[in-house]
């Protein structure tokens, strides 16, 4: 079985823990597998996002720290003998280091033991060290790439000189550029109902970059494509131009832990952006695989779209 788990898992090599503030809120944000390790014969996860200090510039220059937490499912009794608990053998665990997997304890933890941590309706308990108790949690694991893209996004925060590209952004429906949703920026101020003028697309680039910020002849980017961005013509998705940018590659621009650069002066430089969604909204689901690329003009990105049959359906491409 063990086997057969792992070779599941290398299906969902990316996974996303959120849904929690507070205590052990740290723990939220993306974690990928580690192909060459297991863990009391499971797969293992590493947090890889990044957190900023928001001075300097985007790279080289601003100080961050690497999260470090990793995902693992704890031993049962027949391997970790009478040291843990009958409630903590076999549950997916969220480790802050390795002596904390060492001694087959964590902050977060599954309801019940399961075989993968994204399975379907599976709980999760978040350790209240100031009680000394664990408590029921809205906390949620899942596969970015099986994600419904939100209708309605909020790009909120401080973008320099291209703030007032940030505001309420809606779902383009029947359009995809390089296989995933594109969205205009409808409304501005803290209501967000307010409309607004001003151009906007919110997109994400190619699998490798080519353009970079106002101009093509600004320089070249890192080289690493994928990135969320904002341009303000639908023209500028097909040089993958854009004056603000995610800093990492995501599957949805909701992902929790995104951090973003904004283009000025010839230098990516780091903005302060948070990415939200309102509490209302109905989701649509893609008929393509996130796996299909698309090219990048007119009616040839257009796909259907099609409504789940069943609320339970919302979260499967």
């Amino acid at each position: 079985i063990h086997n057969t788990v792992n070779d599941m898992a290398l299906a969902h090599r990316k996974i996303v823990i959120t849904g929690h503030f507070g205590a052990q809120e740290g723990l939220m944000g993306t974690y990928k597998l580690i192909t060459d390790r297991r863990v009391n014969e499971y797969p293992i996860y590493k947090m890889k996002t990044r957190e900023h200090s928001g001075k300097g510039e985007a790279k080289g220059k601003g100080k961050g720290r690497r999260g470090k937490a990793f995902l693992y499912r704890t031993a049962t009794a027949e391997r970790n003998g009478a040291e843990a608990a009958d409630h903590e053998q076999g549950v997916w665990m969220v480790a802050r280091d390795e002596s904390e997997i060492a001694r087959n304890v964590g902050s977060i933890k599954s309801a019940k033991p399961s075989i993968l941590p994204t399975t379907p309706g599976l709980s999760f308990l978040v350790y209240d060290a100031e009680n000394e108790q664990w408590s029921e949690s809205e906390v949620e694991i899942y596969d970015p790439a099986t994600r419904i893209a939100a209708e309605v996004v909020i790009l909120s925060g401080d973008a320099g000189p291209y703030s007032q590209f940030l505001g309420q952004y809606e779902l383009l429906k029947g359009k995809l550029i390089n296989g995933k949703p594109v969205y205009r920026l409808t409304g501005v101020g803290k209501r967000r109902k307010e409309k607004t003028e001003t151009a906007a697309y919110l997109y994400r680039s190619k699998e490798e970059e080519v353009d970079v910020g106002r101009h093509s002849d600004v320089g070249l980017d890192d080289g690493q494509g994928c990135r969320w961005k904002i341009t303000r013509a639908l023209g500028g998705m097909t040089r993958d131009h854009g004056y603000i940018k995610s800093q990492t590659s995501t599957e949805v621009v909701t992902e929790p832990g995104l951090t973003w650069a904004y283009f000025d002066r010839g230098k990516w430089r780091n903005a302060k952006i948070k990415v939200s969604i309102p509490k209302k909204q109905r989701g649509m689901i893609f008929t393509k695989p996130s796996s299909i690329s698309d090219g990048a003009n007119g009616d040839d990105n257009e796909v259907s779209l099609r409504m789940p049959e069943r609320m339970s359906d919302m979260r499967k491409i």
